[in-house]
């Protein structure tokens, strides 16, 4: 971000984070073309080792990455399905300099995640994927999970960089990765993923505030700036998971804010998020992460943002049934409600008729706080509308589902 100071309004820093410095320079390295198309892989778990060349420009730090995917699942919920993240020698053993892996399912209000990008943080501590001397290295992510899960992986076409973007295989040789999907994308292809690097020489940008608070029940992110030179604009993520040992973070883009382009006078942002309390962790806290974009392209990685909303700050919510409807005349025999509870306690769950009539229990039991999802079976019902009740101590919540035979 070139050129850009901002103005104190008020800070929620993370701690124990590897962002860059106020000494660093920063930026991503990108080897495909932003606007060519995105298009998607299809295939089910686990994938290959994917990889990208990244060549830094001198002694560096990898501190996050981006990647392009989505994912449906159709095992239990009990079955995990988790990202792998390797930062990869650049030689014939491909020596791991850091890994991590990434648990992504559950929780999440849906079956799926959507095609989309996301940011995996990468919190390593000895060192934090510190290249030193400068090398070339490879970002290397593999999906695994139960093999009726899907995995989308996106891609770039056309290429801009094919040879960039390969699979290692187990033996360690590598393959173009446009011969891997050829039989899907039938043109050569790049792997719609990057590395964000920093360089112990200065940093261009000082962060000097950025606010957020509940309002309503929304989170409100406030930022000010005193001057913008090519300010494309600001993405903006949210943190929906992390690994078990805390290094790794997945993030969601949710928003977009445009910026000024070139201006000396001060401008003020705001993003509203409406579903903030429900991605609290247990401590109560959300994460956001601003990623500003210059026209040209070059992407500085804001520092991330802690929100505190509570303790049992997420709301008692029922999601939408997911597939609804189901049953043997569609392509869904069972269909999953998911919901979350702030805290713990009795939780029943029964389907009943149009009529009011009891049908069956799907659960009783007690629970504690967080994400849920059961599977509804299609066997012994009837085409028709049903009710979905959830009862609690927190309320009781019902959805309409819909059965065909």
């Amino acid at each position: 971000m070139r050129g850009i100071t901002f103005f104190i309004t008020s800070l929620l820093i993370m701690g124990g984070i590897t962002s860059a410095s106020a000494q660093d320079i920063c930026e991503p390295l990108r080897y495909y073309d932003p606007d060519s198309t995105t298009v998607a892989f299809v295939q089910n778990m686990p994938t290959p080792l994917w990889a990208v060349k990244m060549t830094p420009i001198g002694i560096a730090r990898v501190d996050s990455a981006l990647i392009g995917f989505g994912m449906k699942k159709n095992s239990s919920t009990s079955d995990y399905d988790s990202i792998y993240i390797y930062i990869l020698e650049d030689n014939a053993a491909f020596s791991v300099v850091d890994k991590d892996s990434l648990v992504i399912w559950p929780p999440i209000d849906t079956k799926e995640f959507v095609d989309d990008l996301y940011i995996i943080t990468l919190n390593f501590q000895t060192p934090p994927a510190f290249l030193m001397p400068a090398r070339e290295f490879w970002l290397a992510y593999q999906f695994r999970g139960p093999k009726i899960d899907v995995i989308r992986t996106l891609f770039k076409t056309p290429a801009a960089n094919e040879a960039r973007s390969v699979v290692i295989n187990p033996d360690k040789s590598t393959t173009i990765a446009s011969k891997i999907v050829k039989s899907q994308i039938p043109t050569p292809v790049d792997l719609y993923a990057e590395t964000h690097v920093c360089y112990p020489f200065g940093y261009p940008v000082e962060l000097k505030a950025i606010s957020a608070r509940m309002e309503n029940n929304v989170a409100v992110l406030e930022w000010t700036t005193a001057t913008e030179t090519s300010n494309y604009g600001f993405e903006i993520y949210r943190k929906v998971s992390q690994s078990s040992s805390g290094k790794v973070g997945l993030w969601h883009r949710i928003g977009f804010v445009p910026g000024h382009g070139t201006t000396t006078e001060q401008q003020f942002y705001r993003y509203r998020d409406p579903n903030a309390l429900y991605y609290a962790d247990k401590s109560g806290k959300v994460y956001y992460q601003l990623r500003q974009i210059d026209i040209d392209g070059s992407v500085t990685s804001l520092p991330q943002v802690e929100l505190a909303v509570g303790a049992n700050a997420a709301q008692f919510r029922l999601n939408q049934v997911y597939p609804n409807p189901f049953g043997p005349g569609t392509q869904n025999m069972s269909s999953t409600i998911s919901f979350h509870l702030p805290d713990a306690g009795l939780v029943t769950i029964k389907l009943v008729n149009i009529l009011g009539d009891f049908v069956r229990t799907i659960a009783r039991e007690k629970m504690d706080a967080g994400f849920h999802a059961y599977s509804i079976g299609s066997e012994n019902l009837a085409t028709g509308r049903y009710f979905l009740v959830l009862e609690t101590p927190f309320g009781i919540r019902t959805r309409v589902v819909q059965v065909i035979r």
